[in-house]
């Protein structure tokens, strides 16, 4: 039986090893005991990838450190733990997305929508063709981009272009694949975006947009934990996942012709304080906690035992333990 998850430290004769141990499939469909042994070894840490409560979290009584956002805080806070860790966060912080989205002056807008997305159910990514639909159905000439991001659905992919087909948008949305040192550059290009998803974490794309202080259009009833940086000096609402809905919110904001955001890079920085780091500096604060876990424990830190960072790759370089 195999446990996904990827190693900050490789455990050695007298120093555990540190392992993520996420909430995916793999680790919830382990048995019980098989962690219980495997925490003979190992220490166990968890970051946020999508909105869960605490008792969603597989195992969540074996995790010593938690890279989490306030609702995870606030309920380990009410539980009856007192040996773990809390570093706030998820896996949204460990990009320099404070250097990378800024706000820059454009002489003329390219697109009418940005989409910043990747085919998935919960994304709802009807719903944006559903806007573009209602824009040209009420005389807007809609440019829509679609900005997709590698990690998607193909099957369903399949399915929504065969659906953008029989409504007739391909002359009307743009589907790229850009680097994320590009994206910037799109959404200054653009006039509104739009954050659609009935469920997911805190949505990247979001904070990008507020960090280069462009309009968005927002599911206002959405269950993401996105739904935490709601505030309405900087986000415009729609109430419904109907064409209606977001189409009529689109078309006031667009017929208004006013596509700045002032003031939500410094929301997101000094208010929300969104704490951007590079991955090396994301992973030594989490070796940190551990370290006063071991100190804790009486335990010695095998330095080591460290993995190097550039071996560190939570997305594609997957560890397998037995």
């Amino acid at each position: 039986m195999k446990l996904q998850g990827f190693i900050i430290k490789q455990p050695s004769e007298n120093s555990k090893g540190i392992i993520y141990l996420g909430d995916d499939y793999f680790a919830s469909q382990i048995p019980r005991e098989k962690i219980v042994e495997l925490k003979k070894n190992w220490y166990f840490f968890w970051y946020h990838l999508y909105k869960m409560s605490l008792s969603q979290i597989p195992h969540n009584d074996l995790i010593s450190v938690f890279v989490c956002w306030d609702d995870i805080i606030d309920e380990l806070k009410k539980s009856e733990r007192d040996d773990y860790i809390c570093i706030k966060g998820g896996s949204e912080t460990f990009v320099r997305h404070d250097l990378l989205f800024y706000p820059t002056e454009e002489d003329e807008y390219e697109y009418d929508l940005i989409y910043v997305s990747r085919f998935f159910p919960d994304k709802r990514c009807d719903i944006m063709f559903n806007c573009v639909q209602y824009l040209l159905e009420h005389n807007y000439p809609c440019n829509a981009l679609f900005l997709e991001s590698y990690y998607r659905d193909e099957i369903l992919k399949k399915k929504y272009l065969t659906l953008m087909h029989d409504m007739k948008l391909e002359n009307h949305i743009e589907i790229k694949n850009v680097t994320p040192d590009k994206v910037n550059s799109y959404l200054n290009k653009s006039k509104l975006s739009l954050f659609t998803s009935d469920i997911e974490g805190l949505c990247r794309a979001v904070v990008e947009i507020l960090l280069a202080e462009r309009p968005i259009l927002a599911y206002k009833n959405t269950e993401a934990l996105t739904k935490t940086l709601y505030d309405k000096r900087f986000f415009h609402f729609y109430d419904f996942q109907t064409k209606e809905s977001i189409g009529e919110a689109a078309l006031k904001i667009l017929k208004k012709g006013s596509f700045t955001n002032k003031g939500a890079r410094q929301y997101i920085l000094k208010e929300k304080r969104l704490p951007f780091k590079d991955l090396t500096e994301w992973v030594k604060e989490v070796i940190d906690a551990f370290k006063l876990i071991f100190e804790k424990n009486k335990e010695y830190f095998n330095e080591n035992d460290l993995v190097q960072i550039e071996n560190i790759n939570n997305w594609e370089n997957i560890r397998l333990i037995d």
